[in-house]
């Protein structure tokens, strides 16, 4: 029987030499299975997307040209066998690897990476991104999925740059367009093309890098990051990203982590448009403290660095200890060991940004860990707002729609309550013609007038109203307005 994508598209059993055996992972439009290759009968991962338009071209094409500028073999790039076209469904074979990064940490039930870490790590993507430039390309979507570990027997401890179908090919050297291209990623560790007249350039691949490297080490990562992975096509949700980077000083951003990672990111953002990023002396900076916590430099074929047996300190002119294989039966190298920190268990807050991240689960589920384990204990103005953003996310960005259901109405019904001190949410729904669109009206003034509330009361009421403009809609879906009066309502809070 043929292989079915989740959208119950019948892909061949057999492309281009390859036998599919099982699906992987799926990310519309481009699936990934295991196949083998008849010939060799090695097993790849193979990338496959139906594309039928002419007119453009698909992730895979991307990816395709990518690896043909590219060395054969290159360290920390997955291996390229062979792609094509067939019926109209397009496929690459790579190298199978193992799990990423973000998937090895989630594993964990952690909330960050140790600090060396972090620095080995940065250390192999600083290599991996000067291949890539030395050879005219940007990646376009460095984050933690996007690095794996190695399957076969001695990568276990090398980190692999994966998913070049963002990439892009730059003829000419230094010479940059912001040419309207947005075969992009998620925008979550770059800056969207299309707010602001810059290209993208091997500055902002170093930019992702460190924002990446941030994110690791941070406990629960980026502040915005919480707030959902937004995919290129959502436009609104971009700019509010970008609006939340703005917003997010480099302090607080910055905060609790060792300096060297908010050096990074203001080095990065002080290159020039044009510039060649220094990546020896950041490879150099990163193996600092590491060399500091006791370790030695590290290898390129040790990740993290196994730890000295003697001398808590080590000298940074020590040579590289290299270990026989005789030397590391006892050592367990599979699955890679991450040195993750002990943190406390998770709260509802984690609970909540893990099930919006992962998109599985249902709105009710989300809106309910909002209304019974946030919002009860949602004892100061700021901690308000962060609620009111929390259900502000899950009405914009889960796959349902922005559709106000009957769990949403109770959640404003409390959030009244708490607002007011007692005060329940009492909706003066009236049937008749036109009252609709008269609380539709009055939700455009108050998306202006939230900003100036003079106190909790003040805004208890204007959730009242913005509750009955949308308890009165036929379809209870929420409005551009809408979406603009409960964000107000969350910077009012915060200043109150």
């Amino acid at each position: 029987m043929s292989p079915q994508t989740p959208t119950s598209v019948q892909v061949p059993p057999v492309l281009g030499g390859y036998h599919l055996y099982q699906l992987l992972e799926s990310n519309a439009p481009t699936h990934i299975y295991l196949a083998t290759d008849y010939e060799t009968g090695i097993d790849v991962a193979l990338k496959v997307e139906h594309h039928l338009k002419a007119t453009s071209r698909s992730a895979i094409q991307y990816e395709q040209k990518i690896y043909s500028h590219l060395p054969a073999k290159s360290e920390g790039i997955p291996q390229f066998f062979s792609g094509g076209s067939l019926g109209g469904w397009e496929y690459i074979g790579v190298e199978l690897l193992g799990p990423s990064v973000a998937t090895l940490l989630a594993e964990s039930g952690r909330s960050s990476l140790e600090l060396h870490s972090v620095c080995c790590l940065g250390m192999q993507l600083i290599d991996r991104l000067a291949l890539l430039h030395d050879h005219g390309i940007l990646h376009r979507d460095i984050k933690p999925e996007n690095c794996v570990i190695g399957l076969t027997p001695g990568t276990e401890q090398t980190i692999y740059l994966t998913n070049f179908g963002c990439g892009k090919y730059i003829r000419h050297p230094l010479r940059f367009m912001n040419d309207g291209d947005l075969q992009m990623g998620f925008f979550t560790y770059i800056i969207p093309p299309f707010v602001t007249t810059l290209a993208y350039t091997y500055r902002d691949d170093f930019e992702a890098l460190a924002l990446t490297l941030i994110h690791l080490i941070k406990p629960y990562g980026l502040p915005w990051a919480r707030r959902g992975m937004l995919r290129q096509e959502d436009r609104l949700g971009q700019q509010l990203l970008s609006t939340a980077k703005a917003n997010t000083a480099m302090e607080g951003l910055c905060s609790n982590i060792p300096t060297i990672f908010k050096d990074f990111l203001l080095y990065c953002r002080s290159m020039k448009v044009n510039e060649y990023p220094d990546y020896q002396q950041w490879r150099d900076r990163l193996s600092e403290p590491i060399v500091e916590k006791g370790y030695e430099a590290a290898s390129p074929f040790y990740w993290p660095p196994l730890p000295l047996p003697s001398s808590p300190r080590a000298s940074r002119h020590h040579s590289p200890v290299f270990i026989s294989p005789q030397e590391t039966h006892h050592l367990s190298l599979s699955p890679i060991p991450l040195h993750l920190p002990t943190l406390p268990a998770h709260s509802p807050q984690d609970d909540f940004h893990e099930l919006l991240l992962g998109g599985h689960a249902t709105k009710a589920a989300l809106i309910k860990i909002l209304r019974f384990d946030i919002l009860p204990f949602a004892n100061s103005n700021r901690k308000l707002a962060d609620v009111v953003l929390q259900f502000c996310d899950v009405l914009q960005f889960h796959r349902n729609g922005p559709y106000i259901t009957k769990d949403g109405f109770e959640f404003l019904n409390q959030l009244i309550n708490k607002l007011s001190g007692g005060l329940e949410g009492v909706w003066h729904f009236d049937k008749e013609e036109g009252f609709v669109a008269v609380k539709l009206a009055e939700l455009e003034d108050l998306r202006d007038e939230v900003r100036a509330a003079r106190n909790k009361q003040q805004l208890a009421k204007m959730v009242i109203c913005f509750g009955e403009a949308h308890r009165g809609k036929h379809d209870k879906k929420a409005t551009k307005n809408g979406f603009k009066f409960l964000q107000g309502l969350a910077a009012r809070l915060k200043t109150l």
